[in-house]
């Protein structure tokens, strides 16, 4: 598998026929084989919508799913439920899978596609409510994955977790709504796709900043849905607000990693 794709060509899309699911492997034969053998069919019987994350437009360097989902109000934390209305049922969006393939490892791919995953949740709350996502880890290095993006355990559950999608509101706040450009709450989201960044280039988690990350992040999104020009770089550095720091961060995320 070639790694000369450039880092800022990646798109997120719908999963089509022309993107190459057999090719795909993320280590983990069940998340494999979904996307092999019944990814395509789930979407073609709306029983879930999928998305990957591509570099050219057919090869698949990381999925995920979403589906409508309901929780009973009991299996939630107290000061979770008490802030919701005294209904039953909560309803809720279920992150069915999200895996990125061996071949693209080290390159943020699992965080580009969770902050997409966060952004299609909170789009659609405005024409079909969600309160939660909810997200079932498959094995212990999923379990640490949404751990370190703040996921919450449920506690009957404790392979299952969740997201309020109030939380999710306020990462993507507008700026002018922040203080120091970026939501406490987004906080931990954006150390950790610094972290899933830091084999990009070397200089990495030396060169970027939170608030620079923020800027980084929010304009990486608005690109994702319409591919990534080769103008981005450019456009990163002279139009995002960002620290001198992360300029030279967004410069070096140009250079191809070396290993």
């Amino acid at each position: 598998m070639s790694r000369e794709h450039d880092p800022l060509q990646y798109r997120i899309e719908p999963l089509a026929d022309e993107h190459n699911r057999t090719a795909f492997s993320c280590g983990v034969e069940a998340l494999d084989r979904y996307l092999h053998r019944q990814g395509g069919q789930d979407v073609s019987k709306h029983v879930a919508a999928a998305f990957v994350i591509t570099p050219d437009g057919e090869t698949v360097a990381g999925f995920y799913t979403l589906s409508a989902h309901v929780l009973n109000l009991g299996d939630l934390p107290d000061n979770v439920a008490k802030k919701l209305p005294r209904y039953p049922n909560v309803p809720a969006t279920l992150l069915g899978r999200l895996a990125d393939s061996t071949d693209f490892r080290g390159r943020g791919i699992s965080e580009l596609l969770l902050l997409d995953a966060f952004r299609r949740v909170l789009a659609n709350t405005q024409e079909v409510g969600s309160a939660v996502l909810v997200v079932d880890a498959k094995d212990e290095r999923a379990r640490e994955f949404y751990l370190r993006h703040d996921f919450i355990r449920l506690p009957s559950q404790p392979n299952r977790f969740f997201y309020t999608v109030k939380t999710i509101e306020k990462l993507f706040e507008p700026k002018q709504r922040r203080k120091g450009g970026v939501t406490s709450a987004g906080i931990s989201v954006l150390r950790a796709l610094r972290i899933g960044l830091r084999r990009v280039t070397k200089k990495g988690p030396r060169y970027l900043s939170i608030s620079g990350l923020g800027n980084f992040c929010e304009h990486a999104l608005d690109k994702m849905s319409i591919g990534l020009p080769k103008s981005y770089i450019s456009e990163i550095v002279g139009a995002a607000r960002v620290t001198k720091r992360a300029r030279r961060f967004a410069r070096a995320l140009s250079v191809a990693p070396s290993s």
